[in-house]
């Protein structure tokens, strides 16, 4: 064993440091497709999708320059698109993407079109556009893989552009207002998963204006249905963007735009319990509360907090024996196992240590597995990641000895996915975050074993990726601000 150096006999500060860092765990992207005006009462499978493509392409590649066989052939790319992505098999992603982007491109060139917009009508051929522009954008976002987020951005603009040009035009669609606000959904959804400087803030404008027009589109006694949805996940995700904000206040406003959503959801499974929709629907708003519970720490708050993160985990569970190959389930049942294990990890008690152990360990089987199955997803990569250092937190703060090399075996088993992360999200605040975090918990590893030139070397790692992210005008949190700072200090005198 090495003796301790300079640096490894001053890193034993930042061990506090490291201890008070509390992961903020990733909001899971929510794929929102914009529902068609008359969607078919029993959605097609693949087969009778493809089916169906294969005589649009046939009639296409006869009349090229036919208006109507272009329309045909869009509407039923998109439809084999919607279809597997519902399906939610693993392989489908070039596929669904193949198809959302052709139907876009196609509608493009159709909105250019005199003969096709006369047919539609103005606000109804912008819409067509938007629509498949909106899934396309939402597709990329949810999938994660290098250079999505930018390109879901930029369709995501672009639809919402066309939505709102056509809202106070008469020929405008009567789905006009809540594609808008759906849309305005998505793009708040970029910036809260994005989590640049700012991009709170941004999320916020989003949902906010998405709330706005769900009132307007009350006001005018449209699409009651598609309303009351819309409304329910603007005030989630409105409470989710001020959680992450936490600026003075935004925890309590928090807490009541997540409950009326909460509430929402309750009353639309009890109209439609055999809706998967409805499930995930409902775990995702149990899932909100609870994080602001926790966050928020009143008294009476944490016994709340673990009721409505068993409630989550359950729906969860339900939906992932439906469906045990998607990735997305799986993903879903990681976040909450993860986070209640956390919090019984923190709280102890009779009990309370191996329920915590056996829902991390979980935890990270499923994220292991959906990484696997998406090896190119930021995303997926990340939250293996995340729940891999939180296991190590667990192993370490339960581990009968300090000199316990359980919890740095957990740590270290994630470095070399952290630099593949790295090379595929490196513009994230939270993959520098998390790989920050990582390589602080390996310093302060190693220099409890009393090895210094490696407690070095992971913490000048740590600063690397901490340097990088305020270099790219990325706020960091209170905690993460005192650990730059903590190793800068250290740092300084070996530099």
């Amino acid at each position: 064993m090495n003796a301790p150096g300079p640096f490894a006999a001053r890193v034993s500060r930042l061990r506090q440091v490291v201890r008070s860092i509390t992961l903020v765990l990733g909001f899971a992207f929510v794929s929102h497709c914009i529902a068609a005006p008359q969607p078919p009462a029993e959605p097609p499978t693949p087969e009778i999708a493809r089916r169906k493509l294969n005589d649009a392409e046939a009639l296409f590649e006869k009349n090229p320059g036919s208006v109507g066989a272009k329309w045909n052939l869009s509407l039923h790319l998109e439809l084999l698109a919607d279809t597997l992505a519902r399906e939610s098999s693993a392989g489908d992603e070039s596929e669904i993407l193949g198809c959302y982007t052709r139907s876009a491109a196609l509608r493009e060139e159709l909105l250019k079109s005199a003969i096709h917009v006369a047919a539609r009508g103005p606000g109804v051929a912008s819409r067509d556009l938007s629509v498949v522009l909106a899934k396309l954008g939402g597709f990329l976002a949810r999938r994660g893989d290098t250079g999505d987020v930018d390109k879901a951005f930029a369709h995501l603009k672009r639809s919402l552009a066309l939505a709102e040009a056509t809202l106070d035009k008469p020929s405008s669609s009567p789905l006009a207002v809540p594609d808008a606000a759906m849309i305005s959904i998505n793009l708040g959804l970029c910036h809260l998963n994005r989590g640049h400087q700012g991009d709170a803030d941004l999320a916020i404008a989003c949902f906010t204006r998405s709330l706005d027009l769900t009132d307007l589109n009350r006001r005018n006694g449209q699409v009651p249905a598609i309303q009351t949805h819309i409304a329910a996940e603007s005030m989630c995700l409105l409470g989710k963007a001020l959680l992450a904000r936490n600026q003075a206040g935004d925890l309590d406003k928090a807490l009541i735009h997540l409950t009326r959503g909460l509430e929402i959801r309750e009353n639309a499974l009890r109209a439609n319990p055999a809706s998967a929709d409805a499930k995930r629907n409902l775990s995702v708003a149990l899932e909100g509360v609870a994080g602001c519970l926790v966050a928020r720490r009143e008294s009476g708050d944490m016994p709340k907090a673990i009721a409505r993160f068993e409630q989550c985990i359950a729906l969860r569970n339900e939906l992932l024996a439906a469906s045990p190959d998607s990735p997305e389930a799986m993903r879903d049942v990681v976040l909450a196992e993860r986070q209640l294990g956390d919090l019984l990890s923190r709280r102890g008690g009779p009990g309370r240590t191996d329920d915590a152990r056996a829902h991390l360990t979980s935890a990270l089987d499923l994220a292991g597995q959906v990484a696997k199955k998406r090896p190119a997803s930021a995303l997926a990569l990340r939250e293996a990641l995340i729940t891999r250092i939180a296991l190590g937190d667990f192993l370490g703060s339960h581990a009968e000895s300090e000199e316990s090399t359980a919890a740095l075996e957990c740590y270290a088993g994630g470095v070399e996915m952290s630099e593949t992360l790295i090379k595929a999200s490196a513009n994230s605040l939270d993959t520098l975050r998390v790989v920050a975090i990582l390589h602080c918990k390996l310093s302060a590893g190693a220099h409890n074993r009393g090895d210094g030139p490696k407690a070095e070397k992971h913490g000048r790692t740590a600063l690397k990726f901490l340097k990088a992210a305020t270099a790219k005008g990325m706020k960091l949190d209170a905690d993460l601000s005192r650990m730059h700072e903590e190793l800068k200090e250290l740092l300084n005198p070996v530099l």
